[in-house]
């Protein structure tokens, strides 16, 4: 079987609640959705539904975490943690916004995919 794209989902919350480095970057590329305006206050204002970005309840502190780490300072271990479980929900939007080829590369290293493309169970 090929992997869906509901495994391809399965696979983001995975690695985003059990890889430090993977969960910052998705909070990058998730970050990078935001809008100027929802970058600058904070995360309290939207100015646009675009479906892409922050939910309400995550927007203020995942993006004082994506600008914190942007300064150049580390996230400490309570918020990596908190980082990895809140990631796990926009797992959806990372699959949408990445090329799927470097998933299923990622999916095939990790051993979620054999050499040609099918599930391993």
């Amino acid at each position: 079987m090929k992997a869906s794209n509901k495994r391809m989902i399965e696979y983001v919350r995975h690695k985003a609640s059990s890889d430090m480095e993977f969960a910052l970057r998705t909070l990058f590329q998730i970050y990078s959705y935001q809008t100027d305006v929802e970058k600058d206050t904070d995360g309290l204002i939207s100015d646009v539904r675009n479906g892409v970005g922050f939910s309400l309840f995550d927007r203020e502190l995942l993006t004082s975490f994506a600008q914190q780490v942007k300064r150049g300072r580390h996230l400490t271990w309570r918020q990596m943690d908190v980082l990895q479980r809140r990631m796990k929900k926009y797992a959806r939007q990372i699959v949408a916004l990445s090329p799927m080829d470097k998933i299923l590369c990622d999916m095939r290293a990790d051993g979620w995919l054999d050499v040609a493309g099918e599930v391993v169970s």
